[in-house]
């Protein structure tokens, strides 16, 4: 027989200590971490309790285990009212605390979503209770992050090396962490934003655990040659919190050149000195640059374009006038002025004047001979055209009858390379390479190149020697030898006629030896 105390301070009913009142949570489980080994607490309060408490782990029930699973406080006693025995006490009592201990956490068993539940106060009430499942996370410490370029693993400390005016994308990935660590991405010490939000997905050998992913993008400027690119991955389980990976820009870019050492003030011939250097800035590094001459005196102009270390010339005014505009035009221009002293030519060179063309693809039109290739049948052939854009072309595609290959892609003998840069800037090389050719190999070989601002196509064509020689060969015969009894046809018609009216040679007894040497001669 168990009795009870009640102290009361005036008359208890049933409204009194809440007997119609429903059950309801006061206060549910969060999110939670915890690191492996230490103790979690995971809160359940409920007002009115008068059911039981219990736990579920991914949808399973989880049972109370001394030293393992525990609960955090035991039901209280009823509050207020008057002193007096109840022998027959109420199953359930008012208020309740159902948080659980879960000790020295593990992953295996512990890690997943949690839920409190509270049975109905009777079969009647329907007031039982289910928290919203929350997780509980014990923490695994990340792999070191790794970068990534061009699919690519770039060691720690390693360049990451592109084109001035490319676009480079980098990877960074962090492997088996719980929960998985938050990546972002530094330029020197500005943070710069991904490309999007990044990507967790559990490891397929241990799905317990994350692989976290981030992609960036940088226009490659030579601006930023030399600039640390870093990726921070953090995690509450790594001791610093946060552990970098980083690579150092190499940005290949075009050679500058600056003139140090230029007077400010008229010199005089022989009594003043002059020192002039010319320093040029190129990733990689330029061949040492030559001061060729200076001259004060400018009697003859001439603008001149340069491509790598080759000039054209393109006119002789003061002042150049472009008309239609190609890319062939674009490059740094230079202002070369020209006098003759003693007999010695003397120039002077302005500073550079870059012009940069923008608009739609360009395929570059080339010596009419270049614009076919010829290969022995069962033989490789080789396919090119230079290409011309800015912005990049964003679709570069070969046709040939009704077939179409993309760049970057191949089919049976047929394979299409990615765009190549080429020497000159904004320009690119698109090759095509069939394998073992054959007779139906010949024909017009289209590029078919577009960008947001237009498109260009143009024709290359291929002829397989040997292909047609055979047929050629008979019906060349057959043409002489067809010409050949025309000839003797007409020639015969034209003796007979002039047997039957006995001119030139047929007179007497001519026409006889005239007949004798045209058919002896045969």
């Amino acid at each position: 027989m168990k009795i009870e105390v009640f102290i009361a301070f005036g008359s208890v009913d049933d409204d009194d200590v809440g007997i119609n009142c429903f059950q309801r949570f006061s206060e549910q489980p969060k999110y939670t971490e915890v690191n492996p080994g230490q103790d979690a607490l995971l809160t359940c309060k409920v007002i009115d309790k008068r059911g039981t408490c219990s736990w579920q782990k991914d949808n399973k029930p989880v049972g109370i285990y001394a030293k393992k699973y525990e609960w955090a406080a035991r039901p209280s006693t009823p509050s207020g009212g008057s002193l007096h025995l109840d022998l027959h006490p109420p199953p359930m009592q008012i208020g309740g605390d159902c948080s659980l201990w879960i000790r020295s956490a593990t992953l295996d068993f512990d890690d997943g979503l949690w839920e409190c539940q509270v049975t109905a106060s009777d079969f009647t009430t329907q007031d039982a209770l289910t928290s919203q499942p929350v997780r509980l996370v014990v923490r695994v410490a990340p792999q070191r992050p790794r970068l990534e370029y061009e699919g690519t693993h770039v060691p720690p400390g390693h360049n990451i090396t592109v084109d001035s005016g490319s676009l480079a994308t980098a990877k960074c990935v962090s492997h088996y962490g719980n929960p998985p660590a938050t990546l972002k991405w530094f330029l020197g010490d500005q943070e710069i934003e991904p490309i999007h939000l990044q990507t967790n997905i559990t490891e397929p050998d241990n799905p317990r655990t994350w692989s976290a992913t981030s992609v960036v993008q940088l226009t490659a400027m030579r601006e930023r040659h030399g600039d640390i690119l870093r990726c921070l991955a953090f995690h509450e389980s790594y001791t610093a919190k946060s552990v970098p990976v980083e690579a150092r820009l190499d940005i290949k870019y075009a050679p500058t050149i600056r003139l140090i050492g230029s007077p400010e003030i008229d010199l005089e011939e022989d009594k003043d000195a002059l020192i002039l250097r010319c320093v040029a800035d190129a990733n990689p590094p330029a061949n040492p640059p030559k001061i060729l001459s200076a001259g004060p005196d400018r009697l003859t102009t001439a603008p001149f374009i340069s491509h790598g270390s080759k000039y054209v010339e393109r006119g002789h005014e003061p002042r150049l006038v472009i008309d239609n505009v190609t890319y062939d035009y674009q490059g740094e221009y230079e202002c070369r002025a020209a006098n003759y002293i003693n007999g010695q030519e003397r120039v002077a060179i302005s500073e550079p004047v870059s012009l940069q063309v923008v608009g739609a693809p360009q395929i570059l039109r080339l010596h009419p001979s270049m614009h076919t290739v010829l290969t022995r049948r069962g033989d490789a052939a080789t396919l090119t055209f230079i290409v011309c854009a800015d912005p990049r072309p964003q679709r570069v595609a070969w046709e040939w009858g009704s077939l179409r290959l993309d760049a970057g892609s191949a089919t049976d003998r047929f394979r299409a390379d990615d765009l190549l840069q080429d020497a000159r800037e904004d320009c690119y090389l698109s090759t095509l390479h069939i394998h073992h050719t054959n007779e139906h190999d010949a024909r017009p070989y289209y590029l078919v190149v577009e960008n947001e601002r237009g498109s260009d196509r143009h024709a290359i064509q291929l002829n397989v020697e040997g292909t047609f020689s055979e047929p050629l060969e008979m019906s060349y015969l057959l043409g002489i030898a067809g010409g050949c009894l025309a000839a003797i046809f007409i020639l015969i018609c034209l003796c007979m006629y002039a047997l039957r009216v006995k001119k030139c040679c047929f007179k007497g007894k001519n026409w006889k030896l005239f007949v004798y040497f045209l058919f002896f001669s045969q």
